[in-house]
Parts: structure tokens; sequence; C-alpha cells
């Protein structure tokens, strides 16, 4: 199995599959770790989309993506396509318009999403709301000393 094949399974099983979704945005989160938003950006062709993967980051009185990487999942090839990623004030992409021009720079951003997936998988990111601790489970959590 390829790392786009990989990645593709990978993906599903952390974010779902964005075709069952009836909103085109939605956020994972986990304890201790910073929320991950995923956003379906484009329909290229009916068996494939594009999404964005981001952290966003809350900065006085703006929201930023940092990191962000934005992929395209083909359907008909079970596979995974790195397009782009962004750090803050670095850009590396590989596509444009669905077009791979950078082979070696695609093949370092799939080995790059391979492992954003897995610490991401690591984390226990789920699209279900964290529930604030009780007082009691606060205590139990965290013991005051005196």
């Amino acid at each position: 199995m390829s790392v786009h094949q990989e990645n593709f399974k990978a993906l599903l099983a952390l974010i779902g599959d964005p075709r069952e979704r009836d909103d085109t945005q939605w956020t994972l989160q986990a304890p201790g770790a910073l929320e991950l938003t995923i956003e379906v950006i484009d329909h290229p062709k009916p068996d494939q989309m594009k999404i964005i993967l981001a952290h966003r980051i809350k900065l006085l009185d703006f929201t930023v993506n940092d990191p962000a990487m934005e992929v395209l999942l083909d359907y008909a090839n079970r596979r995974v396509l790195a397009l782009q990623y962004r750090i803050d004030p670095t850009i590396l992409q590989s596509a444009e318009d669905g077009f791979v021009f950078d082979t070696q720079i695609e093949r370092t951003l799939s080995g790059l999403l391979a492992e954003w997936l897995d610490k991401l998988k690591r984390q226990g990111l789920s699209p279900e709301p964290l529930q604030p601790l009780s007082y009691d489970d606060f205590l139990a959590a965290v013991p005051l000393t005196g």
C-alpha cells in the first residue's frame, strides 16, 4: 500500500468521511491538544474533494490557521494527495489546479501528512465536544496540597 493510500485510510479514520456530513467545516478536539479544523473547499471532480486541515490559533482579535495543509481526497483511487502545506511564513506547494508539478515536494508533504495524522490519532482527537470537568473530578485529577 502506498503512502497516499495509507494516508487516505488514516485520514478517513480520523475525521470520518466528509461525503457523509451535512456541514463543510467541523472541528476535532482532545484535552490538552490544539483543535483541528477540517474544511471542505472544493469538489474538482465528482469522486474528488479538496479539504484543508488546520490548527486554528486565536491571536488577539483574529484567528490564524497555523499550520494548515490542503489535500485532495481521491475516492476513485482511495488516496490522498498533499497539495500545499503552510506554516507561517512558509508555504510548500506541490500542485495547482489539481496538477502535481513537483513530485518531490508532493512526496515530502505526503510523508509529513502521514506523521501529522499519526500524531493527531495519538492525541485522541474526536468530533465530540469536550465536557467541562466537575469540581470533584478536577480535585481528583489535580490534588491540592498544602
